[in-house]
């Protein structure tokens, strides 16, 4: 069975399911691994996994389980894509069993170094060919940043033509949105909207997930020259007022406007 054929097999098994489908989400490196850690403590229902090729790293976080991808010596130069997608093909057999038999798979990575650009797109295609739903949750560094971003873009490139759905969260659209905002409350804020996608997926899975993803899938993804076209805002705008929830934030941001954050961005429902 092709890959497309056992993706809509999976849209409408769990369109029919009275219970929740089984979804597993996978950070990438240090950022993927942060976000990990917050899902692991807010998503009693979703099984946890980091993969890194730090170990300290992967020692700070808490996760269902914990992939160390590499030797010590490639940790050394694990500022390399190559390097980390090398790592990461050397120890697909054990990422492939963590996320075996999961119906969707949350693919989450900070892009533009080593162990999350190049890890990212092998677990992907790990999970397509495990017949998961694939959604990528890239995170873009800034502009300034270059040949990080150079790197973050040609590997947005390759997660868009491998995942399902790819909704990348950029740093440069962020830093507009939050103003004055620290980096730190930024951070947070991705956390929170990575958490409050997974979390709304889950919810409103059981007798609606086929729906929505089909949805999605008809258009949702985001270009890499702007982050929400007009054309992606009405396919949001037209999901059911009951998907169509705003994200709101659970603490308080004096520089953050409401209207902000109602930014299509953070809209993920």
């Amino acid at each position: 069975m092709s890959n497309g054929s056992r993706t809509m097999e999976i849209m409408r098994e769990l369109g029919m399911s009275l219970g929740q489908p089984m979804i597993a989400v996978v950070g990438c490196g240090g950022a993927g691994n942060n976000v990990i850690d917050s899902i692991y403590w807010s998503c009693p229902g979703v099984h946890t996994v980091a993969v890194n090729t730090d170990p300290k790293g992967l020692d700070k976080i808490s996760a269902h389980e914990k992939v160390r991808i590499g030797s010590n010596d490639e940790v050394l130069s694990c500022g390399m894509p190559e390097v980390g997608e090398r790592c990461a093909e050397e120890s697909s057999g054990e990422i492939r069993k963590a996320i075996e038999g999961y119906d969707i798979v949350f693919v989450v990575a900070g892009l533009g170094g080593g162990a999350g650009s190049g890890a990212a797109p092998v677990v992907c295609r790990l999970g397509r060919e495990e017949g998961a739903v694939v959604f990528s949750v890239p995170i873009l560094p800034f502009s300034i940043e270059g040949e990080r971003r150079s790197i973050a873009m040609t590997t947005l490139e390759r997660l868009q033509e491998i995942s399902n759905i790819v909704v990348p969260l950029d740093n440069d659209k962020l830093q507009s949105i939050c103003g004055s905002m620290n980096f730190s409350s930024v951070f947070q804020i991705i956390d929170k909207s990575i958490v409050r996608l997974i979390e709304k997926i889950y919810d409103h899975s059981s007798s609606y997930v086929s729906e929505l993803i089909d949805e999605v899938t008809s258009g949702f993804s985001v270009p890499m020259e702007e982050i929400v076209t007009e054309e992606h805002r009405a396919i949001i705008d037209e999901m059911p007022v009951a998907v169509h929830i705003p994200l709101e934030p659970e603490f308080e941001y004096p520089s953050l406007e409401a209207s902000d954050w109602n930014d299509p961005q953070f809209n993920f429902n």
